[in-house]
């Protein structure tokens, strides 16, 4: 049972919505209150949301199902066509969309922290976290191990909005992007000292029980240094939160992009020591002297490169050149596969610092952005909402690593730097347009003189753009 302010929170929102859209996993979690007026520890903020969400009309989006129960029907058809049917029919409230397959959760704990605030929800996500590697450490069933491995990244994707929607409160707009880069910088300290005892587990094959139980502890510390930051407000009333936020086609496209250029994870991860490994004569311990490369420059350089991205202008040259960093990268590998020991060993330490480089430029591209592009009182929705492609990326891209680019081998590599030029190349153009209209189209109340002064001083420097 969740407790009673989230349940006030869930009530509220249900209370506008008319029809509710429901992939399987969530339609199969929510049957819970069909009958959970049943239950006699119920209180009286869960009665009153049984009393909403019963009679809610809902429409539930499987392949597997047969059959569904209470006020619910299987989708007749796609998301578009229902979303459309539903439209044509008269009815009060908003068409709401449920369900880890048509939303993100992530996007959902942001819309939950610019309600009742970031900090609040960041600290939630900080104890969960605590709680599941202490849960890692002492249940050994696999299946429980996935759910709580689910949940831990359920948990990062979340808080990586909680952090940026603190960081545009508690900076100033100078700030932020360089307050964002020292987070990332500390983050990989603490991952680079983590490798150390994990290394020695590895190698003596102890327990790694300690190391989970540390990594909860390092957790409730951090809650603990949360707790004291001064509480965000949110300057939107509940009105604007009752639709979901809509990312305009061209903020869509900026998602998208953003997606295609975060493959860089995946080629680190992934590609770069199967192909090291399996298609080079490079010595295999190399890989372990590409990945100490990377983690070194991002530590060092990450911050230099966060300052120089200091306005919307330099985030879409910065994300142009990152398409540029990245084909080089993808060029140096498919030549470390033509060339001997030594000649392939440069170009291998070549590429890991040309996707480094490409790697710093799209995190701070990123960041500057979506501070710029997200609506006042509902930051930390959109900046999940824009991380979407990032998530995407790190789910879709080993099948394309592994499948496409490996398989492929050289034109593989080819074709993918293609595509990094091209997404660098259409930025520009799309960063503009994203700033123009950033969301979806709606009646709204026009903006206050100040924000449009602002808009309009960054769309004269972007139109100066070539």
């Amino acid at each position: 049972m969740p407790d009673e302010e989230i349940t006030r929170f869930a009530t509220d929102e249900t209370r506008q919505v008319g029809v509710m859209l429901l992939g399987r996993k969530l339609y199969e979690t929510m049957l819970y209150w069909e009958t959970a007026d049943q239950d006699p520890s119920l209180d009286d903020s869960g009665l009153e949301f049984i009393a909403i969400w019963k009679p809610l009309p809902k429409v539930v989006f499987s392949t597997t199902l047969s059959s569904v129960q209470g006020n619910a029907r299987l989708a007749s058809g796609g998301l578009a066509e229902e979303i459309e049917r539903l439209r044509a029919e008269p009815r009060q409230g908003d068409i709401a969309i449920g369900g880890a397959t048509l939303a993100a959760e992530a996007a959902a704990l942001g819309r939950l922290g610019d309600r009742i605030g970031h900090r609040q929800v960041l600290l939630a996500l900080y104890v969960l976290r605590a709680a599941a590697f202490i849960g890692l450490a002492l249940v050994h069933d696999l299946g429980v191990t996935l759910v709580v491995l689910s949940v831990i990244a359920l948990g990062d994707q979340a808080a990586s909005s909680m952090y940026q929607a603190l960081a545009n409160v508690m900076a100033s707009k100078q700030e932020r992007v360089g307050l964002m880069a020292w987070m990332r910088v500390v983050t990989n300290i603490g991952i680079t000292l983590g490798t150390v005892p994990a290394g020695i587990a590895l190698a003596t094959r102890g327990s790694f029980a300690p190391l989970l139980l540390a990594n909860a502890a390092s957790y409730l510390l951090a809650g603990l240094i949360v707790a004291t930051l001064p509480a965000s407000t949110s300057p939107a009333g509940p009105a604007a939160h009752r639709r979901l936020l809509i990312p305009s086609p061209a903020t869509a496209t900026m998602i998208s992009i953003n997606g295609l250029m975060s493959l860089w994870v995946v080629i680190l991860n992934v590609g770069l020591p199967l192909w090291v490994v399996d298609s080079t004569a490079a010595p295999r311990a190399l890989v372990a002297i590409l990945y100490g490369t990377n983690t070194v420059v991002a530590i060092f350089v990450q911050a230099w490169v966060a300052r120089w991205v200091s306005s919307y202008l330099r985030a879409a040259r910065a994300q142009r050149l990152a398409g540029v960093m990245l084909a080089l990268c993808c060029g140096c590998l498919a030549g470390s596969a033509f060339a001997s020991s030594t000649a392939a060993t440069i170009l291998l330490v070549a590429a890991v610092l040309c996707l480094s480089s490409g790697e710093l430029l799209t995190v701070s591209s990123a960041w500057e952005v979506s501070f710029r592009l997200a609506p006042d009182g509902r930051s930390a929705e959109f900046f999940a909402t824009y991380g979407l492609g990032r998530a995407g990326s790190q789910v879709l891209g080993p099948i394309l690593i592994t499948a496409a680019v490996l398989a492929l081998g050289v034109p593989g590599w080819v074709a993918l730097a293609g595509l990094f030029i091209v997404g660098g190349l259409i930025t520009p153009l799309t960063a503009q347009r994203a700033l123009d209209h950033p969301l979806k189209k709606r009646k709204q109340a026009p903006d206050t003189s100040a924000r449009v002064s602002a808009k309009a001083a960054t769309t004269f420097e972007m139109r100066s753009f070539a």
